[in-house]
């Protein structure tokens, strides 16, 4: 986006975006009205913010990004292991081995010891590499209006004042203030815990200190739109979000001790009292009965080094090495060992669910056309996972009837689901809110008129032009959309819903014969 900018445009001395523009405070913003946000934020509902704007916030405000911890280095990795508390009393009992002369004591000591850093060390270095990877492959893209123009941008290069635009499937890149909303719902449960998705409005509301989960004119950085579309104007960037605070809030919190690791340092600190106690009564026994003071300091040593359980570390971090082995087969990350003790300390899970839990998928495995019923096999969510058959022959867009491909048409196109690419399996991964708009659009794309797959690809894009959409509602129970037919310079309107919501507003019907007749009670 800034490759056209002349070079001189990255030099600003000025630490405002100009001699005569304050800088907007970002912040909460949902009392206030649009107009005012505009005249704050010095922004366009047209155009959006120019490029030299956009590099002068920047600088001011910084990248939009969440606060997180600095990585560990390897040095202090290999830290944390050597300095576990039972780690230390083990060390301490090798060396003390070493003073008595007995080798092959303090070498099954360090053996243990190596062991038990080793597999932490390992386990935890895999770990944040496998991390790392993940947090750059796939880098959130936003959707914005600068300098007339709408462009993708990669999300950290949002900045207060930019013009938003949300679709269904989105993720919102920043809290923004939504001042245009169609049937907009967004999902919050990373904020809320609120599973539901919040439907959005945009008039201010004149209430002081509202939660999260009550700001309807608000989208919040990393909740996903579920449904609809909207836009809005950015107010907060970084760690001045909503996820941001309690992302600061994490990264500056210390770790925790899990249960078993305080447990395990009791022990430790129980097993070195006792031993300090028996030395303390053998060598004065010792005394006592005439032997001496080295002889005494021998026998004491010894018997402290045999009350150490050299093998009780061992078998915790085997232990803790397997169960991270079965977590890594579910496709899950254990950052350090201790945590799969935590994992499995839960003993009870609750949900809001009254029922049995489902996935909340659906499968298009029927489609009646023409009086005729055609079979969909395969998965719900994977388009190449099965076909469309009739009477055993698949049915594809190049031997389908004409009234097979119109219901294609509004199947795929009357329809915000859609079906990308995720680059990390290199698969399809359906995006939409409503589990049947999926299960509608695969089932289009196994026909061979999927949306961006026939009706809108990079061969006929310019073909189809959206041009209005009146969503799905409970009053009116129907979802309408309207594109035009380039080649022919038409418009085409396409509607689903429920059945008798959409035939009391027809009085004509197409015939097997694709042929248009006249819509009768019978």
């Amino acid at each position: 986006y800034f490759k056209n900018l002349p070079e001189d445009s990255f030099e600003i001395s000025s630490p405002r975006l100009s001699s005569d523009t304050r800088l907007a405070p970002e912040g909460e913003y949902y009392e206030t009205d649009i107009e005012t946000i505009v005249d704050i934020f010095h922004t366009d509902l047209e155009n959006g913010l120019s490029a030299l704007e956009v590099v002068q916030r920047i600088q001011n405000y910084g990248r939009n990004e969440l606060p997180t911890p600095k990585p560990p280095t390897i040095f202090q990795m290999l830290k944390n292991q050597i300095l576990d508390f039972m780690v230390i009393i083990l060390l301490l009992a090798a060396l003390l081995s070493l003073a008595l002369q007995d080798y092959i004591a303090a070498a099954a000591l360090l053996t243990v010891v190596a062991i038990n850093v080793a597999i932490g060390f390992s386990q935890e270095y895999k770990a944040e590499r496998a991390l790392a990877a993940l947090a750059s492959l796939e880098v959130p893209l936003a959707t914005v209006f600068r300098d007339g123009d709408r462009i993708e941008i990669d999300s950290r290069d949002v900045v207060p004042g930019d013009l938003v635009i949300l679709e269904e499937g989105d993720m919102v890149p920043a809290d923004i203030r939504l001042f245009e909303t169609v049937n907009l719902q967004i999902v919050e449960s990373i904020l809320t815990g609120e599973s539901l998705p919040i439907e959005k409005s945009t008039e201010p509301i004149e209430k002081r200190n509202l939660g999260v989960g009550d700001r309807f004119n608000m989208g919040f950085m990393s909740t996903v739109v579920s449904k609809g579309r909207g836009r809005g104007i950015v107010v907060a960037t970084g760690k001045n979000t909503e996820i941001g605070k309690i992302s600061k809030a994490i990264a500056s919190a210390g770790d925790k001790k899990t249960l078993l690791q305080k447990r395990l340092s009791t022990l430790g600190k129980i097993l070195v009292f006792i031993a300090v106690a028996l030395c303390l009564i053998m060598f004065v026994v010792g005394l006592l009965r005439g032997n001496t003071i080295l002889v005494m300091v021998q026998i004491s040593i010894s018997l402290a080094v045999s009350v150490i359980p050299e093998g009780l570390v061992a078998v915790v971090t085997i232990t803790f090495a397997m169960g991270v082995q079965r977590m890594q087969k579910k496709n899950a990350i254990i950052r350090k060992l201790p945590a799969v003790e935590t994992l499995g300390s839960v003993t009870v899970i609750c949900s809001d669910k009254t029922g049995t839990l489902t996935e909340g998928k659906m499968k298009c495995s029927q489609i009646f056309v023409d009086n005729e019923l055609y079979e969909v096999s395969g998965s719900g969510t994977n388009p190449e996972d099965g076909s469309v058959t009739l009477n055993g022959s698949e049915v594809r867009n190049g031997n389908c009837t004409e009234n097979f491909k119109l219901y294609m048409m509004v199947a795929a196109l009357c329809n915000n689901a859609s079906l990308k690419i995720d680059r990390e399996t290199n698969e399809y991964k359906p995006v939409g809110s409503s589990p049947t708009e999926i299960a509608i659009q695969v089932g289009s794309w196994k026909a061979g008129f999927g949306k961006y797959q026939y009706w809108l690809s990079d061969e006929q894009k310019d073909n189809y032009v959206y041009v209005a959409e009146a969503p799905f509602d409970s009053d009116r129970k129907r979802m309408s959309v309207v594109y035009r037919d380039v080649q022919e310079n038409q418009l085409i309107g396409m509607a689903k819903g429920a059945p008798e919501r959409l035939l009391s507003c027809c009085d004509k019907m197409l015939d097997d014969g694709c042929t248009v007749t006249d819509l009768t009670q019978d």
